[in-house]
C-alpha cells in the first residue's frame, strides 16, 4: 500500500494505492469518486491521470490515460512516468552490461550441453551393462532350472 493524494472535481484528499499496473490502478479513499469521473492520483513525485471505471464503497478502479512504468512510480524515481518515455530516458544498456548478459547466457548453454552429455553417457552405459549381463542371466536361469 502506497500513500497518495486524489484530486477529482476540485477536491483533494488522501488515498491509499492498493494495486498498480501499467494500465490502471485500484485505490482506497474516504469517499470513492463516481464511475466515469476523471481523476488525478499523485504518488510521490508522479501524477497518474485517468478515468474511474468502477467504484464500490471506499475502493475504486481507474484506467490510466497512458501506460506507465510501474517500477518508476513505486520506487519514486526521478524522470518520466510514461512507459515509452521512461524506456527512452534509460537509454540503451552499456556494452559491458550487454557482454555480461551474453556471457551469462553462454554459460547456461554450456552447462546445459554438459548435463545433456552426461545424461546420454549414463543411459548408454546402462544399456551396455545390461547387454553384457544378458548371457550371464541366461546361464543362471539354465543352472537354476527356473
Amino acid at each position: 500500500m502506497i500513500r497518495a493524494m486524489l484530486r477529482d472535481g476540485g477536491s483533494e484528499r488522501e488515498a491509499c494505492l492498493l494495486d498498480l499496473s501499467s494500465g490502471g490502478l485500484m485505490a482506497s479513499v474516504s469517499e470513492a469518486p463516481r464511475r466515469g469521473t476523471f481523476a488525478e492520483l499523485t504518488v510521490g513525485r508522479h501524477s497518474l491521470v485517468g478515468q474511474v471505471q468502477w467504484s464500490e464503497g471506499r475502493r475504486f478502479g481507474m484506467k490510466l490515460r497512458e501506460r506507465i512504468d510501474v517500477l518508476a512510480v513505486i520506487g519514486n524515481e526521478a524522470g518520466p512516468t510514461a512507459l515509452e518515455a521512461a524506456r527512452k530516458a534509460r537509454g540503451r544498456p552499456s556494452p559491458e552490461a550487454t557482454f555480461a548478459y551474453s556471457r551469462h547466457v553462454a554459460q547456461g548453454f554450456t552447462w546445459g550441453i554438459l548435463i545433456a552429455g552426461v545424461a546420454t553417457g549414463a543411459v548408454l552405459t546402462a544399456q551396455l551393462v545390461a547387454k553384457s549381463l544378458a548371457p550371464l542371466q541366461a546361464v543362471s536361469l539354465a543352472l537354476g532350472g527356473r
